[in-house]
């Protein structure tokens, strides 16, 4: 009998013991994507009320975990209700949630409200600015709304011109510029941090016009004011633009489009300038944009392409 209880009280003493080094590594997991959300709050200029994390923690690509693995965490910012208010690029988020924040050990309640963000680690090529970019200031959402992929066509293909494809990409996140020397690591980190401190405040009337009930309310010249703001940033170097163009030769000669050679495997930088001024608006790019341009003949499989930054 006394070794069954020996036997029972050693097998919850082993599950107290296992149950306390996983919440070790739970907890120097939470306390890290805190401090690595929290940094990014306050980089943009931000005051939360408090920060937590979820009782869970999952991984990206395997539910078990595997050496080298990416696990996530997601932190939960709670802000005051009071703060929010007069925080537009708060005020007009809709990933923001009204919650009952539960204090003095669940004795007490109080409304805030909670930005819900994501840290994941083992990944080295995680970003946490770019999180801060897509949960605080709606990435995507800015740029679907007044970037969309028809009016970049209509601002830069010349009219009536018919392509395999048209694609497009904008990113509002700065580009990293780590050098790799680490002499120089804090004061790139904090140029970058700069800049979304800078855009918190500047990109505020487009995130109010975010909101679902002006959205559709909004004319012509509002549209435009607010593409026309996130296109000079590319020509600010602050964020990425790129276009990419597919065409095919039979449509060139269809569309009586010009080309000044017509071997094309040995066709020159010029060539593929002459005929893409045909197609493209060069003139009209904001600077330092990206430009994919390929052309396909013959075969399926021959194509040719050619690339280069609007200066």
């Amino acid at each position: 009998m006394i070794k069954k209880i020996i036997s029972v009280l050693f097998s919850i003493l082993a599950l107290f013991i296992l149950s306390a080094c996983n919440n070790s590594v739970d907890h120097d997991l939470s306390s890290t994507a805190i401090s690595n959300i929290s940094s990014v709050i306050e980089a943009a200029g931000l005051e939360a009320e408090g920060y937590s994390t979820a009782d869970t923690f999952g991984y990206q690509g395997f539910p078990i975990f595997v050496e080298g693995n990416k696990k996530f965490v997601d932190v939960y910012v709670d802000f005051e209700s009071e703060y929010v208010q007069k925080t537009p690029v708060l005020r007009y988020n809709p990933r923001l949630k009204e919650v009952d924040k539960e204090i003095f050990f669940g004795l007490a309640k109080k409304k805030v409200y909670r930005l819900e963000m994501e840290y994941v680690s083992g990944d080295d090529n995680y970003d946490r600015l770019e999180e801060a970019y897509n949960r605080l200031l709606q990435s995507d959402s800015l740029t679907s709304t007044f970037l969309s992929e028809d009016m970049i066509r209509q601002l830069y293909i010349k009219n009536s011109i018919e392509l395999d494809s048209f694609d497009s990409s904008y990113s509002l996140v700065p580009q990293e510029e780590y050098s790799g020397n680490p002499e120089t690591y804090l004061e790139e980190q904090e140029k970058r941090e700069a800049i979304l401190k800078t855009d918190v405040k500047e990109l505020t009337p487009l995130i109010k016009d975010l909101d679902l009930s002006r959205v559709d309310k909004l004319d012509e010249d509002v549209l435009a004011r607010n593409r026309d703001i996130l296109l000079k940033r590319v020509a600010d170097n602050r964020s990425t633009f790129s276009i990419d163009i597919d065409v095919d030769i039979e449509h060139v000669r269809k569309q009586n489009l010009q080309v000044t050679n017509e071997d094309i495997d040995n066709w020159t930088d010029s060539d593929f300038e002459y005929l893409l001024a045909q197609i493209l608006q060069i003139e009209k790019l904001p600077k330092n944009t990206e430009v994919r341009f390929s052309i396909k003949y013959g075969s399926k499989l021959n194509w040719k392409t050619f690339s280069f930054d609007k200066e």
